[in-house]
C-alpha cells in the first residue's frame, strides 16, 4: 500500500468540500473534514470558500486532488484493438471525433482502464471534461495559491470507497453493483464490477428528495439509468443495489426499490470503517442534511496505479519542469561536494593518497565490463534506431489517412497487400468530395501511383451518393508494421 493523496477538495452543486488524511492507504486517518455551502456557483464565491478553508490547512504543493462533479464530465465505454498506452490514447481520440459534441481541441480527456483480453483488445471507459471547465478550477486555486495536482471525478472516487469497503469486508460484491452515491441535493448511481468503473450517471434528485412527493421522480431516474446500462451492455447483470447515505429517510427508498425490481438492496453510511483522528470534530455535518462524504473518503483511500487526471496539459508540463529542476539541483549540489571532497584529499598525507587511488584504479577496472556491456547495448540501440527510423506502424498510416479525407467521405473498406499496394472503397456525398480526395492522395508523402479505378453514381437509403476505388502504393520507406 502506497502513501498516494493527502489533501482532496471535492465540488458539488451545493457544497464545497475539503479532505485531509494522514497514513498509508490501507490504515488511512482521517485529519480535516471542513464543508461549505455553496449559493451561487461564482468565481469571486468559490475563491472566498477555497481560501477560507484552505489558508486554515498545512497543504502540501502538488498533493492536493480536486474531484469534479459527474454532471460536468461525458462518459463513453470504447473496445480498442491495442494493449499499448500510447496507441489507446491515439486510438481514443480518433473515435471521440465522432462521439461527442465538442471539438477534440476544445475538450481534455483520460481513460480508466477496464480490462484487457487476450485477443488482444483494451476495454476502457473514456472520461472526457470540457477544456474551459478544468481551466476554470486552476484558474480559481491559482488565485488562491494553492497548486492542484489531480482534477479527477467523483465516480471514481465512489469507486474508490467501495473497493475500501471490500478491503474491510464490509461488502461482498462478486456480481456487478448499481451504488447509489446520495447527496443533498442530487445523486449518483455508479455501476461497478471487478474493481471496475463500467459506467456512472448524474440523478438530480438527493435526500431532499425523499419524501412521497418526488419520490416518484427520483425512481424514475433509478429505472432510466437501469435501463440505459442494460440496453447498451455496459456490463454484467446487476446482482444487487447499494444505497450510501447518512439519512435515516433512506429506508424508504429501499422499500421502493425492492418492490419494483426485486434485487437485494443494502444500505451504507459514508462513515463506514473510517477512522478520524481523535480530536476531529464531525458535529457541523449535521447542519447539511444527506451530505455525502463518500467520494472524498474514496480518494482518500485510493491505492489505484493510475489515477485518472483531467487537469490541463500545462500541469503536467510544469511537474515535469519542476522535477528537472530538482534533478539538476541534485546534480550540481553532487559535482559540488565531490570538488569539496578533491581538495580535501589533496592535504591528505602521500601514503593515503596512493591507497585513495589504488582503490579508484581498482574500482575502474570492476566497471569495465559494466562499461563495455553497456557500450556494447548502446550499439545495438542505434543499429535498431537506423533500421525503424524510417517506418511507420499502421496507426500512423490510419491518422494520414484521416487527415487526407475530406468529411462528406466514408470508407467501406481498407485493403494493404504484402507489396504495399493499398486499395480504398467506399462513399462519396458528391463526385467533387471524390476527386479532392485523390487530389489528397496524390499531394500525400506516403501513397504513390494513385489510380481512380471507378466513381459511379448510387442511390443508397434514399440517398445519391458517388461509389468509388481509388488504388495506390505505399512509399517503400513509409511502408508500415
Amino acid at each position: 500500500m502506497k502513501k498516494n493523496i493527502s489533501s482532496v477538495l471535492e465540488i458539488t452543486d451545493s457544497h464545497v468540500k475539503f479532505f485531509q488524511a494522514k497514513g498509508l492507504s490501507d490504515k488511512r486517518v482521517i485529519t480535516s473534514c471542513v464543508v461549505r455551502p455553496i449559493v451561487g456557483d461564482t468565481e469571486e464565491e468559490l475563491v472566498k470558500i477555497f481560501k477560507e478553508i484552505l489558508h486554515l490547512k498545512n497543504i502540501v504543493p502538488d498533493e492536493l486532488v480536486l474531484i469534479l462533479p459527474r454532471r460536468l464530465t461525458i462518459l463513453k465505454q470504447m473496445r480498442l484493438p491495442s494493449h499499448h498506452d500510447q496507441e489507446i490514447s491515439q486510438m481514443i481520440g480518433l473515435q471521440l471525433v465522432n462521439k461527442i459534441p465538442y471539438a477534440l481541441e476544445d475538450v481534455i480527456y483520460d481513460y480508466h482502464l477496464l480490462g484487457k483480453e487476450t485477443s488482444g483488445y483494451t476495454q476502457v471507459l473514456v472520461i472526457v471534461v470540457l477544456k474551459e471547465v478544468s481551466e476554470r478550477y486552476l484558474k480559481i486555486l491559482n488565485r488562491v495559491g494553492v497548486k492542484l495536482s489531480r482534477l479527477t471525478l467523483s465516480s471514481l472516487g465512489i469507486l474508490d470507497w467501495l473497493i475500501y469497503q471490500e478491503s474491510k469486508k464490509m461488502i461482498e460484491t462478486r456480481q456487478a453493483v448499481g451504488l447509489i452515491n446520495m447527496d443533498t441535493i442530487h445523486s449518483e448511481i455508479c455501476f461497478c464490477h471487478n474493481k471496475s468503473l463500467l459506467y456512472s450517471r448524474n440523478m438530480n434528485y438527493g435526500a431532499q428528495d425523499l419524501k412521497d412527493d418526488n419520490l416518484h421522480g427520483f425512481m424514475n431516474q433509478i429505472e432510466l439509468s437501469l435501463k440505459g446500462y442494460q440496453k447498451e451492455s455496459m456490463g454484467p447483470e446487476i446482482g444487487k443495489i447499494l444505497i450510501v447515505s447518512p439519512t435515516q429517510e433512506v429506508f424508504n427508498l429501499r422499500d421502493r426499490l425492492k418492490q419494483e425490481f426485486n434485487l437485494p438492496i443494502q444500505i451504507f453510511s459514508p462513515l463506514e470503517n473510517v477512522l478520524c483522528q481523535k480530536n476531529l470534530d464531525l458535529s457541523s455535518m449535521k447542519h447539511h442534511f444527506g451530505l455525502s462524504l463518500t467520494a472524498g473518503f474514496g480518494m482518500l483511500f485510493s491505492d489505484t496505479p493510475k489515477l485518472v487526471n483531467l487537469a490541463p496539459r500545462e500541469i503536467h508540463q510544469t511537474r515535469q519542469t519542476r522535477m528537472r529542476k530538482r534533478q539538476v539541483a541534485w546534480f550540481v549540489s553532487l559535482i559540488l561536494l565531490f570538488f569539496i571532497l578533491s581538495v580535501s584529499a589533496a592535504g591528505m598525507e602521500l601514503y593515503r593518497k596512493n591507497i585513495y587511488f589504488k582503490k579508484l584504479e581498482d574500482r575502474i577496472i570492476q566497471t569495465k565490463p559494466t562499461v563495455k556491456a553497456t557500450e556494447q547495448k548502446m550499439r545495438v540501440v542505434h543499429f535498431l534506431e537506423g533500421e525503424f527510423q524510417d517506418r511507420i506502424f499502421i496507426p500512423d498510416l490510419i491518422l494520414n489517412l484521416y487527415r487526407l479525407t475530406p468529411p462528406e467521405i466514408s470508407f467501406r473498406s481498407l485493403s494493404l497487400d504484402e507489396k504495399g499496394g493499398f486499395v480504398i472503397q467506399g462513399y462519396g456525398e458528391t463526385s467533387v468530395s471524390v476527386n479532392d480526395f485523390q487530389a489528397n492522395l496524390v499531394k500525400s508523402s506516403v501513397f504513390k501511383e494513385i489510380n481512380l479505378e471507378f466513381a459511379t453514381k448510387r442511390r443508397i437509403f434514399n440517398m445519391d451518393v458517388t461509389d468509388f476505388k481509388i488504388t495506390s502504393q505505399l512509399i517503400k520507406s513509409r511502408m508500415p508494421q
